[in-house]
């Protein structure tokens, strides 16, 4: 896909950046960072940031093959409906 774009490598690849680092603040400056290269727009843009990894669930790497990643905590469990 990248051989069909009109877009500068650079710019797409910057615009990539912004959007799998992720975060309010990235997309914000995703924003900025277009109209900056396409609407002449004069603002700021900061590059994309690093999103802290708290709360991604990584244990799945380190699971045994054999059992579920996951084990439920003991206690009631609210129901739906």
């Amino acid at each position: 896909m990248i051989s069909h774009s009109t877009v500068p490598l650079a710019i797409a690849n910057r615009l990539w950046r912004y959007l799998c680092e992720g975060g309010v603040d990235n997309l914000h400056q995703a924003l900025l960072f277009l109209g900056q290269q396409f609407f002449a727009r004069s603002e700021q843009v900061k590059a994309p940031a690093a999103v802290p990894n708290v709360g991604r669930y990584e244990a799945w790497q380190s699971a045994p093959a054999s059992g579920p990643a996951l084990t439920p905590e003991p206690g009631p469990h609210p129901q739906p409906g």
